[in-house]
């Protein structure tokens, strides 16, 4: 059986992201109304229940069998969303009220198709309220009025990049400020050096040093203590999005981590020895648990703004 894969640091109390304030982030515009109820629609269909119909209504889903001298309407087993016009509106609006295995006559465009109706599938579509909220599984939707923000958002996504992108920074900086670990020293060290040995490679470091300086305004020491102290601040972001998969119920397990490894024997020259060396457990845990978090939060700060600008 797997072993599921854990940090030995420590969270010892999360902070509330909803407790942030974003408010100086916030940007107020219109929003389409067409465009919302499509947004909605498009929504709530991802949760809808599907289930056979008796009579054609418009939005079913009817899978027909068409004989015409027209090609085009010369169709086996064609499964069409009656209504929207998309294989022809003219056909489509003669069949309402037809039932399942009823076969006719319909004229297109001045031709005579004979139609047999092979399935009708209609779906049901789920009240807007906070239990399905609940259970849509999108970052920054808890109520029935966080779905109707949602879709009135999904059309100002582009409007709120930039301010969204700074107002995710500024959630990640305060949540972690306000969280309290107790990191291991050993996990702490090598995630400080980490990052540490990477900006050695960076090829600004082999300018000279008062080059340097006057580029970037720091010693390279400096710049090297700095990117010491963002290795840690990825392992606390790394403890707070373990702490959100653990609630989900999907933290990494050994299995994954060999599958991670096993991507790259595939692609490389290396053995499997020297992988696991090159990529410990740690190293792959904090970019997984890290990744998840910010994930999270990106798209929180998003509907959060969302929320507001509506």
């Amino acid at each position: 059986m797997a072993e599921i894969l854990t940090l030995k640091s420590r969270l010892l109390r999360e902070a509330d992201p909803w407790q942030v304030d974003l408010s100086s982030f916030y940007v107020s515009l219109e929003v389409d109304q067409q465009l919302y109820q499509r947004d909605l629609q498009n929504f709530l269909r991802r949760f809808a229940v599907t289930e056979d119909a008796a009579d054609v209504a418009a939005q079913d889903m009817v899978t027909l069998r068409c004989v015409s001298e027209n090609k085009r309407f010369n169709k086996d087993h064609i499964t069409i969303r009656v209504g929207l016009g998309l294989f022809s509106r003219e056909l489509e609006n003669q069949l309402l009220g037809w039932k399942k295995g009823q076969r006719g006559t319909v004229t297109v465009k001045e031709q005579p198709v004979e139609v047999t109706v092979e399935s009708i599938r209609r779906e049901t579509l789920p009240e807007v309220d906070d239990a399905l909220a609940a259970r849509c599984g999108i970052s920054g939707i808890r109520t029935a009025e966080d779905i109707h923000a949602y879709c009135k958002g999904k059309q100002l996504e582009e409007a709120l990049e930039e301010p969204a992108d700074e107002a995710f920074a500024h959630l990640m900086r305060e949540v972690c400020a306000a969280s309290e670990f107790a990191l291991d020293p050993e996990e702490t060290a090598i995630s400080r050096e980490r990052m540490a040995e990477e900006m050695k490679h960076n090829s600004i470091f082999s300018l000279p040093e008062d080059t340097f300086l006057e580029q970037f305004g720091c010693s390279k020491e400096d710049m090297m203590e700095q990117m010491r102290n963002s290795g840690e601040a990825v392992l606390k972001s790394a403890l707070l999005g373990q702490a959100m998969l653990e609630r989900a119920g999907k933290l990494a397990t050994s299995d994954d981590y060999e599958a991670y490894l096993a991507r790259f024997l595939a692609a490389g020259d290396k053995t499997l020895e020297q992988l696991r060396k090159e990529k410990p457990i740690l190293n792959y845990l904090v970019d997984t648990y890290s990744d998840y978090f910010m994930n999270e939060m990106e798209e929180l700060a998003l509907r959060r703004l969302e929320a507001a600008a509506v």
